[in-house]
């Protein structure tokens, strides 16, 4: 009957000892705090996060935005802080402003798509690069000595060398164009869209514009890319100018004047079409035609030189000319 009770006695004498020896003991180490700018194990990574400074607002309904299809609809005219590959998208009356590292400002205009990534997948460029993928947009940059921004689109690459400008991408036509209102930019053909090959760098001075698309592209419809990508200067071909960026012309003309750029820099925004390619006088069809264009050559001189629109010529026009007689 003892042994039972010297057991218990035994027992409680050892747990006594190991609760006086453990009020002794160090508590378990604090986990430092994590400084090094990475995640904490177990943390959601940052690494799409570019810089706070950068950011997307609605400037004109409707905008989309975001990483995934179907793009959520901006609802509100608040700043949204802008992640690596967001798309922005417009629609026929929409239009944004996007602040890119806290230097660049980005106006995307109607029916415009644009990606803040590089247009491809392998390249690397750290939230410095921007893909057009379709539309047009003005850029107004004040990165250069500091942040190199790159313009890209599936058949260019735009460097901006301090710069006011706008690029315009035609998806159906593989075309880039690249105008120049104020400073300049490096402006890298895309000879080949299957394997983003570059050509060698062109400067597209103030008041000069350029046309870019494949080789093979710019081979099918009879052009010679050397030539096609040349700079030239905006009030030399305004017409075709007027042509390629018809939809956007109102966007751009607003802008430039707000950022009070000199009136011939946007001078092509102008509603001068005399609508050569619809005149029809049968035999005489070619002459009345060409009769036409000198017309409207004229018309464009007069208001690069004066800033008054001249006048097609009163017979020698299309049924769509303006401005008329």
């Amino acid at each position: 009957m003892r042994r039972p009770a010297t057991s218990l006695l035994v027992c409680l004498f050892v747990f006594a000892i190991l609760v006086l020896g453990c009020r002794g003991c160090s508590p378990p180490p604090k986990r430092p705090p994590n400084n090094n700018g990475g995640p904490s194990p177990g943390a959601t990574p940052t690494d799409s996060k570019l810089p706070s400074d950068s950011s997307v607002k609605r400037v004109a309904a409707n905008v989309m935005a975001g990483d995934g299809e179907p793009l959520p609809l901006l609802n509100d005219d608040d700043l949204h802080t802008l992640l690596a590959s967001t798309q922005v998208n417009t629609d026929d009356n929409g239009e944004a402003r996007l602040k890119l590292s806290g230097c660049m400002t980005v106006y995307l205009f109607q029916t415009s798509k644009l990606t803040y990534a590089p247009c491809s997948k392998s390249e690397s460029m750290g939230g410095s690069a921007n893909c057009l993928k379709g539309g047009t947009a003005v850029y107004n940059s004040e990165c250069a000595g500091r942040i190199e921004q790159m313009i890209q689109t599936p058949t260019a690459q735009v460097v901006p060398r301090g710069t006011w400008l706008t690029v315009t991408y035609l998806p159906d036509q593989q075309l880039t164009i690249t105008v120049v209102f104020e400073g300049s930019a490096e402006v890298r053909p895309v000879t080949d869209i299957e394997s983003r090959t570059l050509g060698e760098p062109i400067t597209i001075s103030e008041g000069q514009f350029s046309l870019t698309m494949p080789d093979q592209r710019a081979n099918q419809q009879n052009y010679d890319p050397a030539n096609l990508r040349q700079p030239k200067k905006l009030g030399e071909e305004p017409a075709q100018l007027n042509k390629y960026l018809k939809p956007w012309l109102d966007r751009i003309r607003k802008h430039a004047e707000e950022d009070k750029m000199p009136r011939q820099s946007y001078a092509f925004t102008a509603d001068i079409d005399c609508d050569c390619e619809h005149v029809e006088f049968g035999l005489l069809t070619k002459e009345y035609r060409l009769q036409c264009i000198r017309a409207e050559a004229a018309a464009w001189a007069r208001y690069y030189e004066t800033g008054e629109l001249g006048k097609c010529d009163s017979v020698a026009q299309g049924p769509n000319a303006r401005p008329k007689k």
